[in-house]
């Protein structure tokens, strides 16, 4: 019988230094981003030192609601707290202590943009530093891009996990938009015509690049313009796409 010992290689990302820097003047640091863009690998990685909880955990999350003070005061150090938007009212219980206890240290992080943010900016205000951790750049990944043409680049995408090995882009992105996208995007739009949406997915995929006319989409997808910009705006905030204006 092999055995056979996978190294774990850590990327450093560029983001880095600012996140040492900001933990010296802040309490609480907040991670936001996309699913699967490594936010609970860097945090981990940068403050092992905390104990780590991941709010996903349903045991974890019956324990911070019934004694979310016993859970947070388990060390005196602080916590790492992962998927953060599934408990905000920790956020307040998290404030007290920081204010009491400014040497103590709260790592969150999340990728629901929505609900996450608009309840730290409620109860953490001048309290945390906020970042958001994005795809991997070429500057990051260059060591073990330089042998890819372009094609395979844009192909392949900049997920840490294709980077790390651990899965290739022909299976990461269909399983994403299934897993995540369809997840979190139907609480959020209740769209009634998934198919629909579906196609105004793809379309948007098709015109990266090109200039964004509201009203082309409206009438290739067959919905009026304010449901486009309105499913536009909530992509933006999903992390799926980025608008840039244009030079002129």
């Amino acid at each position: 019988m092999k055995i056979l010992l996978l190294a774990i290689i850590f990327i450093d990302r560029e983001i880095i230094p600012v996140i040492k820097e900001a933990i010296k003047y802040f309490p609480v640091i907040t991670i936001t981003g996309p699913r699967q863009f490594g936010k609970t690998t860097l945090i981990k990685h940068l403050f092992d030192e905390l104990s780590y909880y991941s709010l996903e955990n349903l045991d974890i999350r019956n324990y911070t609601a019934n004694d979310p003070v016993a859970f947070l005061n388990q060390d005196t150090k602080g916590m790492i707290l992962d998927e953060v938007q599934n408990v905000p009212e920790l956020l307040s219980y998290i404030q007290g202590m920081v204010d009491e206890n400014p040497s103590k240290r709260f790592i969150l992080s999340g990728s629901s943009q929505f609900s996450m943010l608009r309840s730290i900016t409620q109860s953490l205000s001048g309290r945390t530093a906020i970042f958001e951790l994005l795809p991997m750049s070429y500057s990051e990944v260059k060591d073990s891009a330089d042998n890819k043409s372009l094609d395979e680049l844009l192909f392949d995408g900049f997920y840490p996990a294709i980077y790390a090995k651990k899965n290739i882009a022909t299976f990461l992105y269909p399983n994403y938009v299934k897993t995540y996208l369809e997840r979190d995007l139907r609480d959020l739009l209740q769209v009634k015509d998934w198919m629909q949406f579906q196609t105004f997915l793809r379309l948007c995929a098709g015109r990266t690049g090109n200039l964004f006319v509201a009203s082309e989409l409206s009438n290739e997808v067959g919905v009026s313009v304010n449901t486009i910009k309105s499913w536009l705006s909530v992509l933006q905030t999903s992390y799926i796409i980025t608008i840039l204006p244009p030079l002129f």
